[in-house]
C-alpha cells in the first residue's frame, strides 16, 4: 500500500535494525524464514501458528441461520476478517458463474471494512439466495458453525507477500476435520496439497475456483470425510501447540 520510496527505505532500515538486535527470530512460514535469512544473520527458526483452543465452548444465537438451510444444500463457510486482503470478490464472481446450481450455499461469518462492498456486489449480481452473512462470532462459538459446514473456505489476494503467508485460520480449519476449499497461492496452497485435506486454486482466479468447487460437489461423502480427517491428522502432527 505504501508507494513512497523514502518511507519504504526508512521502514526497511528499521526492520533490519530490529533483526540485527534480536537474539532469535521466529518465522511463521518457511517462505518467511527464507526471506528473513536473506536479510539477516540472526538465528531464525520456523515457528508456525496453532489451532484456536476452546472453539466449542458456547453456542451462539446466529447458529439458527445455518440450521434454517435445507439439508440438501452443500454449505461452504468462510470465517474471519472480511477485508481487501481476503479477495472475497473472487468468490462472488465464481458463484455468479455457478448461479444455476440450486443446492449450494455460501456462509460468510465476520466483519471488516470490505464487508459492505461484498454485500453490495452480491446484491448487484442478484446472488442474495446464494449467500448468508453472519456477524462476527466469538471464537468460543465458531466451532459449532464449522461443524455445520460441508467445507471451509480460505482465500487471499495474489501477491508475493501473501504467497509467503499462512493465514492463522488454516490451522483451526484443519483441526476441525473439515475439507478446505482455497483460492490461494504459495505456501498455504502447498500445505493443503501436502496434507491432502482439500482443493486449491490460484489466488484471484474465479474460473479455477469454480472448477475445484464443482469437483468437490461431485465427491462422495466418504472422500469428503477423508479429506477432513487428513487435515486433522496433519494439524495434530505439525501444528500442535504443546510440540
Amino acid at each position: 500500500l505504501i508507494k513512497n520510496k523514502y518511507i519504504k527505505k526508512l521502514l526497511y532500515l528499521i526492520v533490519i535494525y530490529i533483526y540485527k538486535n534480536s537474539d532469535l527470530i521466529l518465522a511463521q512460514s518457511y517462505s518467511m524464514k527464507k526471506e528473513i535469512q536473506r536479510l539477516s544473520n540472526t538465528k531464525c527458526m520456523y515457528f508456525p501458528s496453532w489451532p484456536e483452543q476452546n472453539i466449542f465452548k458456547n453456542k451462539n444465537k446466529y447458529l439458527q441461520k445455518i440450521n434454517n438451510i435445507k439439508k440438501n444444500n452443500q454449505k461452504i463457510l468462510f470465517a474471519g476478517n472480511i477485508g481487501e486482503a481476503q479477495s472475497l470478490e473472487t468468490l462472488v464472481k465464481c458463484v455468479f458463474r455457478m448461479k444455476n446450481l440450486h443446492n449450494l450455499k455460501f456462509i460468510l461469518i465476520g466483519d471488516g471494512r470490505w464487508k459492505s462492498r461484498i454485500e453490495k456486489m452480491v446484491n448487484k449480481l442478484n446472488l442474495q439466495k446464494k449467500f448468508i452473512f453472519v456477524k462476527q462470532v466469538p471464537k468460543e462459538s465458531i466451532g459449532f458453525f464449522f461443524r455445520k459446514a460441508d467445507a471451509l473456505y480460505l482465500s487471499l489476494k495474489s501477491n508475493k507477500t501473501f504467497a509467503k503467508t499462512i493465514p492463522g485460520k488454516l490451522q483451526t480449519y484443519m483441526s476441525t476435520s473439515k475439507p478446505i476449499i482455497a483460492s490461494i497461492s504459495g505456501e498455504t496452497s502447498k500445505i493443503i496439497k501436502k496434507a491432502n485435506c482439500g482443493l486449491t486454486s490460484k489466488a484471484e482466479n474465479s474460473k479455477e475456483l469454480e472448477k475445484i468447487i464443482l469437483t468437490f460437489l461431485k465427491l462422495d461423502k466418504r472422500k469428503k470425510k477423508k479429506l477432513g480427517k487428513n487435515g486433522k491428522t496433519f494439524a495434530d502432527k505439525n501444528f500442535n501447540k504443546s510440540k
